[in-house]
């Protein structure tokens, strides 16, 4: 009985230097982001989405690389690696978010 109970303390030990490393680890990924915040300022007078991508080049080609949709006008946030990004925005006038 002992020895189950020992080797059950040792077994859940275990598991919770698991989950630490784990979380040491998403906290490092988190902190290699770079938080990228704005204002979208608009003449439309409805409160359709607005579509905020983040764009980079690779291979010659325009990539998605992040987006946001807000609806209308406001601020708006984007979590990116650190790296040379190009924003562009529109608004999704017949709302059918297909881009």
């Amino acid at each position: 009985m002992l020895r189950t109970i020992i080797v059950c303390t040792l077994f859940g030990l275990c598991l919770n230097g698991c989950v630490f490393m784990r979380v040491k680890e998403d906290i490092e990924k988190y902190n290699a982001y770079s938080h990228v915040v704005g204002n979208i300022i608009s003449e439309s007078s409805g409160y359709k989405p607005i579509f905020i991508g983040a764009f980079r080049y690779e291979s010659g080609e325009e990539k998605l690389i992040d987006y946001g949709i807000i609806y209308g006008p406001g601020p708006f946030e984007i979590w990116l690696l650190p790296g040379e990004y190009y924003l562009a925005a529109f608004e999704d006038a017949n709302e059918d978010m297909y881009f």
